[in-house]
């Protein structure tokens, strides 16, 4: 996943660091063994609206922490129907992605949000055959994870709050899943270390359960290393391999 979406931003980004903003589609879509140098932008609904994934679940959390305690279920109304909604999408953009297969399509948006000079950073989604079933598969995932947390953690003192944090985990594993850039992929991956420790620790009046989530977020730390050093290279590679008239 991970090695398709950095192979994917040095193919995509070429020598600008991110490009402008992708506003039309390709004519025709891109064919099998194509290099891909943009993302088409216009097509099945569901596949060319993909940060609506992300922007469920976070819409969400927002809802759960602020009003989650003043409902009757205390929020998990609220981060179930959302997640039987990011399922939902999941399970259309897979039926849209099979319908359109042999166009070998890779779909999404990308809007430059920053630019220093020659930089330029960019926020977006890359929709390709892999992402779509991740998309599938963590929405199954959490579906499940949501409703048996409904037993599991029934009566517990932080109900709310552990939903909300079930939320945000759901809307960071998608933020991954769709990234179209590295930076983004990062942004992700962080994100999920960060709910990771929330979860684990949940209780952590136990210390057997605070010391298993320190556990969790140093070897999550840890592993950011690798994935870091590989995001600074893949940045200096695109530079070096445009400044020598190879990137389009």
């Amino acid at each position: 996943m991970i090695a398709s979406v950095l192979l994917s931003n040095i193919m995509s980004e070429g020598g600008d660091h991110g490009g402008e903003a992708v506003e039309h589609a390709t004519e025709g879509g891109h064919h099998l063994g194509e290099q891909i140098t943009s993302l088409t932008s216009h097509g099945p609904w569901f596949l060319t609206h993909a940060w609506l994934i992300f922007l469920i679940p976070t819409v969400s959390y927002f809802l759960i922490l602020f009003f989650g305690k003043k409902l009757p279920k205390k929020g998990h109304e609220i981060g179930i129907a959302s997640i039987i909604a990011v399922l939902a999408y999941a399970g259309a953009a897979a039926y849209q992605w099979i319908n359109n297969a042999a166009e070998a399509t890779v779909y999404g948006q990308s809007y430059t949000w920053l630019r220093f000079g020659d930089l330029k950073l960019q926020v977006g989604t890359h929709i390709d055959g892999i992402a779509v079933m991740m998309m599938v598969v963590v929405g199954i995932i959490s579906c499940l994870v949501h409703i048996y947390s409904t037993a599991y953690l029934k009566d517990d003192v932080r109900y709310t709050h552990y939903y909300a944090a079930l939320s945000l985990f759901t809307a960071s594993m998608m933020l991954l899943v769709v990234a179209n850039n590295t930076l983004q992929l990062l942004a992700g991956w962080e994100l999920v270390g960060l709910c990771s420790f929330m979860l684990i620790g949940h209780w952590w009046e136990d210390k057997a359960n605070s010391n298993a989530a320190l556990k969790a977020f140093f070897t999550t730390r840890f592993g950011d290393i690798g994935l870091l050093t590989g995001v600074i290279m893949t940045f200096f590679v695109v530079e070096r391999w445009a400044g020598k008239g190879k990137g389009s």
